[in-house]
């Protein structure tokens, strides 16, 4: 039995127990290592035997991979024998779990009825919490409000992980025969003994939102056996009356089909705007580096005020809920770029080096190779492969946003799903790859322009596997060195164009922007009419073509109708020549495009103007 001035593992002093429950006891501790830093520690309830102590140290070691805000950080997992006197020889001992101790002994199962707009709040953070465990591999399992601590400053924090498993793998890292989840929160399909996967975690989000605003579970009240039946059954839930705006999408978060529940990155989107905090949703990836830079600053600030309470969803003086069979927790993954990474694979958007996913000696048996980091596109890398006829195939791996659902079956790679291209072409085969935190997609294509002997198919297999292997082992790489202070790689699209600029688009949305991964695409929409202007970076031969002229310094042509009979484009000449390690040397060009029912040269003159200006804020030319 635990007690206050016991030192567990050499290094942990508990000093008062906080709770006790189905899951173990909660402790407040001293890590004496650090000077006496407060900790949280929970003695995990287990069945004695090294196979279950095991489970829980793999466990809280995945755990301690997930970073974000709106998580409880898990430290350390330690084995404890401090009463080796009352221990047989088979006897273990304790298993810990360490984690950060966090101010604010509330939890959302404490603040009865809350606003729409406060429900939005803190399901935009919840989603964010969870999308960062999800992007870790990290399922919940458990979301309900006792498992959501609130801060002082208003900040939610997922805790509770006691019975998560590894996403995209069959072992699980709970006993096998027990039940996971809160009864009246865990999703119905799970509960009819089907597969536990993100979408159920969406579920139980809606739940923990639902109670939030009709101060019951989406199934009513009763005993956990009665809410059980209900889900299994398919009963109806009650529509929210107290919803407002919320109504919409919580009514998709609940939906018996887990195939119609949205992701989680389209819930924090639209609970981020319901509740009227940009910060909070996936727009936080689409401001521009300036903005997300001072954003980031205040939350740092912020959250180095945080630090007293802990990291378990038990508040202090409140009995805690006990869910049938065992309980537990639950996750989904994405998070903003700008705070810690949108995912622990891809990490800062811009820095992640896609040539780092290609390999010549993984694709050598095909021909003699060669790599070609000069791609169009700065998300993209190219690798060439001559066959021994000397045909040539150029083999391209991109990195882009994206919230489509695998379309096809998934082969896994680890924790990442693998989907054949649909189409068998004789001149192309791909690969797309889905990464765990429902954001990122790879694509990986081969392609050749003439008939030759290799098997292309097998050629992108070769690469996508070798793409997964690096993936599975952490985070790509990033790109060598420091890229050039005159480089567009380092700078956003969306900072070109300040606000009375934007104006000149009529009816411009100026604050939400479309943007698209590393920042460096940004499109913006008129709110009363088709018109948009689209803005991206590039490489591309020097072009012969169009007017050439001077805007602020640099060299531009405007190509007119070049990409689009309803667009104009104009092209900046950010520098030249370019060296990319291809053959050829490439301009950066700042592409400008304007699309609207204006006739062609009052649209040319609309896209010169937003190109000077873009022109403008870059590097001296």
């Amino acid at each position: 039995m635990a007690r206050p001035g016991q030192v567990v593992a050499e290094r942990y002093r508990l000093l008062k127990r906080l709770e006790q429950g189905g899951q173990g006891e909660v402790w407040l501790g001293a890590d004496e290592r650090l000077e006496d830093r407060p900790v949280a520690l929970k003695r995990a309830l287990h069945d004695g035997t090294q196979a279950e102590a095991n489970r829980i140290k793999k466990e809280a070691e995945a755990l301690a991979h997930v970073h974000h805000p709106n998580v409880i950080s898990v430290l350390d997992v330690v084995q404890d024998r401090a009463d080796d006197q009352l221990l047989g020889d088979g006897d273990i001992g304790d298993a810990w779990v360490v984690m950060e101790f966090v101010r604010g002994g509330r939890t959302l199962a404490s603040l009865g009825r809350v606003t729409p707009l406060e429900a939005a709040r803190y399901g935009a953070q919840l989603a964010g919490g969870l999308a960062a465990a999800h992007a870790a591999g990290i399922l919940h399992r458990d979301v309900k409000p006792a498992n959501v601590l609130i801060t002082d400053e208003g900040f939610v924090m997922l805790a509770d992980f006691g019975i998560s498993r590894v996403r995209h793998s069959d072992e699980t890292l709970i006993p096998e025969g027990k039940f996971a989840g809160t009864p009246g929160y865990i999703a119905p399909e799970y509960v009819r003994g089907g597969a536990y996967t993100a979408k159920s975690d969406v579920f139980s989000v809606g739940a923990t939102l639902y109670h939030l605003l009709e101060g019951t579970t989406p199934f009513g009240v009763g005993s956990g056996d009665a809410l059980i039946a209900k889900a299994r059954d398919g009963a109806a839930i009650t529509s929210p009356q107290n919803a407002g705006p919320l109504a919409p999408i919580l009514v998709q978060m609940l939906d018996h089909d887990p195939a119609r529940r949205p992701t989680l990155s389209t819930v924090r989107e639209k609970l981020a705007t319901l509740s009227g905090d940009r910060a909070l949703g996936t727009e936080a990836a689409r401001w521009t580096r300036s903005q997300r830079a001072a954003v980031v600053g205040f939350a740092l600030v912020v959250l180095a005020g945080v630090g007293t309470w802990l990291a378990l969803g038990l508040a202090p003086g409140a009995p805690p809920e006990l869910p049938t069979d065992g309980g537990g927790s639950a996750a989904d993954a994405e998070m903003p770029s700008g705070t810690t990474s949108f995912t622990s694979m891809i990490g800062d958007e811009a820095t992640a080096d896609p040539c780092a996913l290609l390999d010549t000696d993984a694709v050598a048996e095909f021909g003699k190779t060669r790599l070609d980091p000069g791609s169009d596109i700065f998300n993209s890398c190219h690798l060439l492969v001559t066959e021994p006829d000397g045909a040539e195939i150029e083999v391209d791996v991109e990195i882009y946003r994206s919230d489509a659902e695998p379309d096809g079956e998934v082969d896994m790679i680890g924790s990442i799903g693998v989907v054949h291209d649909d189409e068998d072409l004789p001149e192309s085969c791909g690969r797309e790859l889905f990464l765990p935190d429902d954001v990122h997609i790879i694509s990986v294509e081969a392609a050749r322009e003439r008939d030759g002997q290799a098997d292309l198919c097998a050629l992108a297999d070769a690469t996508a596997q070798h793409a997964a292997r690096v993936l599975n082992a952490g985070q790509i790489p990033r790109r060598s060195g420091q890229p050039d202070l005159g480089s567009l790689i380092g700078l956003s699209a969306c900072d070109l164009f300040d606000a009375q600029t934007l104006e000149l688009l009529p009816g411009v949305d100026a604050q939400h922007p479309a943007v698209s991964y590393g920042e460096w695409e940004c499109n913006w929409f008129s709110t009363t009419s088709d018109d948009r202007l689209r803005v991206l970076f590039q490489r591309s031969e020097p072009t012969q073509d169009g007017q050439w002229l001077k805007l602020a310094g640099h060299d531009a042509v405007v190509q007119r109708d070049a990409w689009d009979p309803d667009s104009c484009l104009v092209s900046v000449v950010n520098r030249l020549p370019v060296p990319t390690g291809g053959e050829d040397a490439r301009a950066e060009l700042v592409r400008v495009l304007v699309f609207n029912d204006d006739p062609l040269e009052q649209r040319c003159a609309l896209a010169t103007r937003f190109a000077e200006a873009a022109a403008a804020r870059l590097p001296a030319g």
